[in-house]
């Protein structure tokens, strides 16, 4: 296990959304996780950042249109000065806006305690239809009884599902 705290430690995490600048290729996406593993083991912390193109509600002069764009969704715990602290920096990350606090809190254990930083890309650009689109931050925020309602148990779920693969 690379991050075993204390028995009785209390780790902090912090979930966030916010939306990309302009669509990541492969090259920047590949960058960015090499600089945040990086970052987060010397700091101890661990989490997961989902990537996600598809086709979102964009305000454009007062009119919601459908517009293919990119979100973040990540999720960061250890300690809460260290998640913190990280956070400050990733809100002045070029790269995205509109930076979202979804939820936070205290953990007893970790979630994502082998991953410095856990990365899945969803959305086929080719494949995108605007009819079918997903408005994440409408999707985390309103209660419903499914995994979205809890964003903590759904992105953990990438991590149970990497570990269970043989």
């Amino acid at each position: 296990m690379l991050h075993k705290g204390k028995d009785n430690a209390m780790y902090f995490y912090l979930i966030y959304i916010s939306s990309a600048t302009e669509l990541m290729d492969i090259k920047s996406l590949r960058h960015l996780l090499h600089t945040s593993r990086r970052i987060n083991r010397a700091n101890d912390i661990t989490g997961m950042l989902v990537y996600v193109e598809g086709y979102f509600l964009a305000n454009k002069n007062g009119r919601l249109k459908q517009k293919l764009q990119g979100r973040f969704i990540q999720v960061l715990e250890g300690r809460e000065i260290d998640v913190r602290a990280r956070y400050r920096a990733i809100e002045a990350d070029f790269r995205h806006y509109n930076l979202d606090i979804l939820t936070e809190g205290f953990l007893k254990k970790r979630n994502f305690d082998h991953w410095e930083m856990g990365f899945r890309c969803l959305g086929d650009i080719e494949s995108s239809d605007p009819a079918e689109f997903t408005d994440l931050e409408i999707k985390f925020k309103v209660p419903e009884r499914d995994i979205y309602s809890n964003p903590l148990l759904y992105l953990s779920s990438f991590y149970q599902m990497s570990k269970s693969k043989v």
